[in-house]
């Protein structure tokens, strides 16, 4: 059978049409599936629209890694949960600290109180977005870990361009940060063993939202089947919007990479109609709310293929670059979106983190251990 047909096992995964995450399809939910199978299985789409539903991608963001919620598992988790005991009466989640917003990010926009204002990490367990060692001429994707700050290099005047650099300190346009006094509100493991082609990023983020049932932060190791990552490699400092120049942003390659131990820390959110105070905050600080809401307007794929030519490891198979905005379009505005933002830095052999990069929803994970909190506030520390 050709790479557009569909199988019987494929029928299953038209839950991923669960528009309003209720764990059924509707009348409506049933018809929205028909109308895009319908218009895609017979067009220079029909690969791209089978791969994307059996990989639970059907309405992937490219630049936002946002990923649509699946479904209230139909079958057992295959993550394990464990609930951290609280005591009677004590609340849950945790007030995590944020600098600026990720709208400075994408608007290549400094503020003039971030300019050269340097912030500590040794106050935090975990952290990512965006930092600069020294100026906001190197202005990268970020991670912290164990109060260490690594930062990948964007100042292409220096020899170690595009290397990750680590610090005590950073400055930052945008930075979301777990201080050492937050409590997980749980744990979440799994092992390569009890699925060895490993499972989907974009299940655990589903699983991980439905049983938080709350917009979280998480972090911790995970070794990776498959792990599709990319890194900004110009600092957006100079008020070029990026979702418009994704070529320039993204000009030096991403790669895929497997079997890798990593540190990885990310945020999760599901939008809202209409969004609350704090959903409305932690889209503003994390996921962007006008680019967010208005789907993407980027080429993302694009920035995958560095100017001068050279493969990424994993080409894009053609008709993808467009895809999930036709998809998109086909179902209508009332679809909701769980978004995700995750970085994550490497180890190498000796055990030592060298390389951060910003994690792409198609990823596979293996073995995994993270803790996870609960947001229950923000608090802007560069305020």
């Amino acid at each position: 059978r050709g790479g557009g047909q569909m199988r019987p096992s494929d029928v299953r995964k038209l839950i991923a049409f669960d528009i309003d995450g209720d764990g059924m399809l509707s009348a409506d939910e049933l018809a929205a599936a028909r109308k895009v199978i319908g218009a895609l299985r017979r067009s220079d789409d029909a690969s791209a629209l089978m791969r994307a539903l059996r990989t639970g991608q059907l309405f992937k963001n490219p630049v936002l890694t946002s990923v649509k919620q699946l479904f209230a598992p139909l079958e057992p988790s295959p993550f394990r949960f464990e609930r951290t005991p609280r005591a009677d009466g004590e609340e849950e989640g945790s007030v995590i600290d944020t600098v600026g917003a990720v709208s400075h990010v994408l608007k290549s926009h400094v503020p003039p109180g971030l300019r050269e204002r340097r912030f500590s990490a040794a106050g935090y367990k975990a952290g990512f977005e965006v930092a600069a060692i020294d100026s906001m001429k190197g202005l990268g994707e970020m991670c912290i870990a164990d109060s260490k700050v690594y930062v990948r290099e964007t100042d292409d005047s220096r020899p170690d361009f595009f290397e990750t650099r680590s610090s005590d300190s950073f400055l930052s346009t945008a930075a979301l940060l777990v201080p050492n006094s937050a409590v997980p509100d749980m744990r979440v493991r799994f092992l390569a063993k009890e699925a060895p082609q490993g499972l989907p990023f974009v299940r655990l983020v589903n699983d991980l939202c439905v049983e938080a049932q709350s917009p979280f932060v998480f972090f911790g190791e995970v070794d990776w089947h498959k792990c599709d990552v990319t890194s900004i490699s110009r600092a957006p400092t100079d008020g070029l919007t990026v979702h418009d120049h994704i070529a320039d942003f993204y000009w030096k390659p991403g790669t895929v990479f497997h079997s890798n131990r990593t540190f990885l820390c990310g945020a999760v959110a599901r939008d809202e109609e209409p969004r609350g105070p704090l959903c409305a905050q932690i889209f503003d600080k994390i996921f962007y709310s006008d680019l967010s809401r208005a789907g993407s307007k980027a080429k993302a794929a694009d920035a995958r293929a560095p100017a001068d030519g050279a493969a990424r490891a994993e080409p894009t198979k053609p008709g993808e670059h467009h895809f999930s905005e036709k998809v998109s379009s086909l179902v209508g505005p009332s679809k909701k979106h769980v978004y995700c933002h995750a970085h994550l830095i490497t180890y190498n052999a000796a055990g030592k983190l060298v390389d951060v990069w910003h994690l792409n929803p198609n990823s596979v994970v293996a073995d995994m251990d993270l803790q996870v909190y609960k947001i229950r506030a923000l608090n802007a520390i560069d305020a």
